[in-house]
């Protein structure tokens, strides 16, 4: 379970397109290393020149082979955040992210008319290993 906090800037930019213009991943340890069941976070920072007819961000979690593992979004309906021209900034918590041993890089996706207009893709960003030191692990 993932939740959204939001917050908003009026900051004036010379920017004529809307993108996302940050992303930061919080993992439990240093060295983008995540510990199994700790807390784990996304920053975006994105950018609207207008407000979004319908829009959404998602981020995905995917692992080494491709292979998405977590999906999860924010739309228009859930939040006021797309109503309004300007900086926006979001953070997806998930409290206790358990995932398996191994790589894993994001996916973050901003789009319009409820996902079908694609305005920005960012792929293969902020690659982090998850490691699982306080359990024992079955083989």
């Amino acid at each position: 379970l993932s939740k959204f906090l939001n917050a908003i800037s009026l900051e004036e930019t010379d920017s004529k397109i809307s993108e996302i213009i940050g992303v930061n991943l919080n993992t439990s340890n240093i060295g983008y290393t995540h510990n199994n069941g700790k807390a784990f976070s996304i920053d975006i920072e994105i950018y609207l020149c207008e407000s979004l007819n319908n829009g959404n961000v998602s981020i995905q979690i995917l692992n080494n082979h491709d292979i998405p593992i977590i999906h999860s979004w924010i739309f228009k309906e859930d939040s006021t955040l797309l109503n309004k021209q300007g900086k926006h900034q979001l953070k997806c918590i998930f409290p206790n992210l358990r995932l398996y041993q191994g790589d894993y890089y994001c996916k973050v996706i901003l789009a319009a008319n409820n996902g079908n207009s694609v305005i920005q893709i960012l792929d293969n960003i902020w690659s982090f290993d998850v490691v699982m030191y306080e359990i024992e692990i079955a083989y």
